[in-house]
Parts: C-alpha cells; structure tokens; sequence
C-alpha cells in the first residue's frame, strides 16, 4: 500500500499520522472494558503503516502519537510489543535532537 518512498513521506506531510494517532485512539477500549478483534486489528494496522511512514521529530511532538502508543502498550494486548517498537525506535532516532533541544532550553 505505502511501499513507495515518495507516498510515504507524502502521507506523513499530508497529515496521515495525525489520521493514525486518531484511529489508535478510537480503537482503545472504553474504560472498564477489553478490546474486541476489531479494535486489535486496527490497532495493529495503524501500527503497520507507521512503521512504514517516515516521522520527524516535529512530526511526533505535533500529534502526540508517542502518548498514544503509551496508552495502547497498556490496554492493546496484541499491540504491546509492537507499539514498544515504535516508540524505541523512535527514542532512538531522535535522541541526539531531543539531547539538544533540552541543552538549548536549559
């Protein structure tokens, strides 16, 4: 679906991840209940495509969709690992940006 760099980074430009942080948060679970298959499986296709899509920094801090894959390793339960993932993967990425910007403002 979105194996072409150039559709890749034309979705994350064109506000797709901001569209995944929203489909993630609605296929949480309401409070006190479990999640039913349908929400695990869009769950673990959102999880899919941003592994695919090519974030920045800006990107992540914008939409919050770090936050979210929080919220999803607690309550997802075939999401969890997946969504650690990310969220590693990410950290490590952009340590280096999160070091200085917190060098900068400090």
């Amino acid at each position: 679906m979105l194996h072409m760099p150039s559709s890749t980074t034309q979705f994350m430009m064109q506000g797709g991840v901001a569209a995944l942080r929203q489909w993630l948060k609605d296929g949480l679970p309401a409070p006190g209940q479990s999640t039913n298959r349908q929400q695990e499986e869009v769950v673990l296709e959102c999880l899919g495509l941003l592994h695919e899509v090519p974030v920045t920094l800006s990107v992540l801090q914008s939409t919050g969709i770090g936050s979210t894959l929080m919220a999803i390793r607690n309550y997802v339960a075939p999401a969890m690992a997946d969504a650690g993932e990310l969220v590693n993967k990410w950290k490590t990425q952009f340590a280096k940006e999160l070091k200085r910007s917190k060098s900068d403002s400090g």
